[in-house]
């Protein structure tokens, strides 16, 4: 039959083992999660970024859209003008003439509202994307943090079974000591 000290000894070098395993596992689980965190976090950033350039593009072609409507109204107006014997080549100051300029300016605007809140909508996207790169970057820190916090929980869980054991063999120590002598 084995001395229960030694019993105690065996049970606490165990739990020390254990114990380090389980702050190696939880490190290693905490770490991992922060690269997961931060991967999604890229991908995400990387569709926020595809997004403005997709709302950059959209713009180009909604200007173009609208230019093309422009014109074919300018067009279609210069046609009914011609066919009730306006002229089309009047001074500057003919109402005709000035409904094709505010035409024109008005077709500008449109463009430039249409670019500006493409640019704005990139805008969001853009700074979404830079959020989200953020976010990766504390997801990798607090995957590295809660990886350290575990192996130091294990030092330390490890160090108090550590103490355990050395008081069981302290105790076995004296009573030894009283025992012969």
């Amino acid at each position: 039959m084995c001395d229960p000290v030694t019993i105690a000894i065996a049970l606490s070098a165990t739990a020390i083992a254990a114990s380090g395993a389980a702050a190696g596992l939880q490190a290693y689980g905490s770490h991992q999660q922060g690269k997961y965190q931060k991967g999604m976090a890229e991908y995400q950033r990387g569709l926020e970024i595809q997004r403005a350039a997709e709302a950059r593009e959209a713009a180009g072609a909604a200007t173009m859209e609208q230019a093309e409507r422009r014109r074919q109204q300018l067009g279609t107006a210069r046609t009914a003008a011609a066919a009730g014997g306006g002229m089309l080549d009047a001074s500057p100051l003919d109402a005709s003439q000035m409904w094709e300029q505010d035409q024109a300016y008005l077709g500008a605007y449109e463009a430039s509202k249409i670019q500006r809140d493409a640019e704005l909508q990139s805008w969001g996207f853009l700074s979404n994307a830079d959020m989200l790169q953020s976010q990766g970057r504390m997801a990798t820190y607090a995957g590295n943090m809660g990886a350290g916090g575990a192996v130091i929980g294990g030092i330390g869980q490890a160090s108090g079974y550590a103490a355990q054991g050395y008081s069981a063999y302290g105790t076995n120590q004296r009573l030894s000591a009283l025992e012969n002598g």
